[in-house]
């Protein structure tokens, strides 16, 4: 873990004009999440992009000129109780994955530890993202079979931080801690800015990590 999870309230300063230009962007279905995704927001927007990923890495870098590669997205959800969401993952190709909630839903995020450090873990993989591709045609024998796998998947961890989803909370947290998005019901649309943030470097000096510095100790 190079990154500890941190939560901050008030992330933008005028949050309706950003849920403005998320109604604007292009969403197109993903096997990545039940509904839908924008394009990379450096495709739309750079100036939002950049401005976006720079305030939230001056969480971890105040006061540093730094560089980075990121995948920045508008992701919608809507309520549906027969989805079956909820799989604990990792973000493993990324240093840190950042959540900017946009809506008044209160399903958050949790963070999980394994059971078994020492047993590897079974991930959904394909499974998962076969289901996301295709979940509104699912009938109910394969939706029971999709949850049990879940179940069996999620059995492996348990639950260590617990974040509930509020209108322009950002949670940040490291790329490989297991996490997942909680259990419950929006009566809304759940709207969410997320960016993948990955290549981190510190412009003239030394790269330092959090929590690679805390253990340094």
């Amino acid at each position: 873990m190079l990154f500890p999870t941190l939560c901050v309230d008030g992330f933008f300063q005028n949050p309706d004009q950003v849920v403005s230009i998320a109604k604007q962007c292009p969403m197109e279905r993903t096997s990545y999440r039940p509904g839908t995704r924008s394009p990379c927001l450096s495709q739309v927007n750079m100036d939002f992009y950049n401005y976006v990923n720079t305030k939230i890495l001056k969480l971890f870098y105040p006061g540093k000129d730094f560089s980075y590669n990121a995948s920045t997205h508008f992701q919608s959800t809507f309520p549906d109780e027969n989805t079956v969401d909820g799989w604990v993952h990792q973000d493993a190709n990324y240093m840190i994955t950042a959540i900017i909630y946009l809506n008044h839903c209160n399903v958050g995020t949790s963070i999980f530890t394994r059971k078994d450090e020492f047993k590897l873990p079974i991930f959904a993989g394909d499974v998962k993202h076969k289901y996301f591709a295709t979940y509104e045609s699912i009938d109910h024998p394969e939706r029971e079979r999709i949850k049990k796998i879940k179940e069996e998947v999620n059995s492996q961890y348990d639950e260590s931080i617990s974040v509930q989803g509020k209108y322009n909370r950002v949670m940040c947290f490291d790329g490989n801690s297991y996490h997942t998005t909680q259990q419950g019901v929006c009566h809304e649309e759940r709207l969410i800015l997320i960016s993948f943030i990955r290549d981190v470097r510190i412009v003239g000096e030394k790269t330092t990590f959090p929590v690679s510095e805390m253990n340094s100790l």
